[in-house]
């Protein structure tokens, strides 16, 4: 299963296609769904009040910290993603959070992710050592868990 390493004891899947190139799942953490929500990036509000984050000097990153045992998990961070990560020569800004649900106020969320490969095949013949984090694409939406509003493709970012 192509997903990042770091995140494997905490993904639990949902539903891959066929060639396992398009997986989608939801974070876990001590057997809960429950989550504040760090990022590093410009988070701004959109038309039809649509939620999404930019990068922010070049950077994007999620963090999902379990409300249970504390614990940070890194969804997504631009620095260490993708094909060709953008983590040379660049400084990490810092994480800010905890994000609020912006009709309830709560800070306890659900995360839903889907990631799209290429296939390992083509990984292979290009060289790359990371295939886990080699992924094209991520999407990861966000669903408050007091209210239920979702924050649907809240990250929808092409690596590179």
């Amino acid at each position: 299963m192509l997903i990042p390493n770091r995140l494997k004891e905490h993904f639990k899947i949902a539903c891959q296609n066929e060639d396992g190139t398009i997986i989608s799942g939801r974070i876990k953490c001590c057997m809960n769904s429950d989550f504040a929500i760090w990022t590093v990036g410009d988070i701004r509000k959109r038309l039809f009040k649509k939620l999404d984050i930019y990068p922010l000097n070049n950077q994007l990153k999620l963090v999902a910290e379990c409300t249970t045992c504390k614990k940070r998990i890194i969804v997504f961070d631009s620095l260490c993603d993708g094909y060709e990560p953008l983590s040379a020569g660049i400084q990490s800004t810092s994480i800010s959070g905890p994000l609020h649900c912006e009709k309830c106020g709560a800070e306890g969320f659900s995360v839903q992710v889907r990631y799209e490969y290429p296939s390992e095949e083509e990984l292979r013949e290009l060289g790359i050592s990371h295939i886990d984090t080699a992924f094209t694409w991520i999407w990861g939406t966000l669903i408050c868990n007091t209210c239920g509003k979702h924050y649907t493709n809240f990250l929808d970012c092409e690596t590179d």
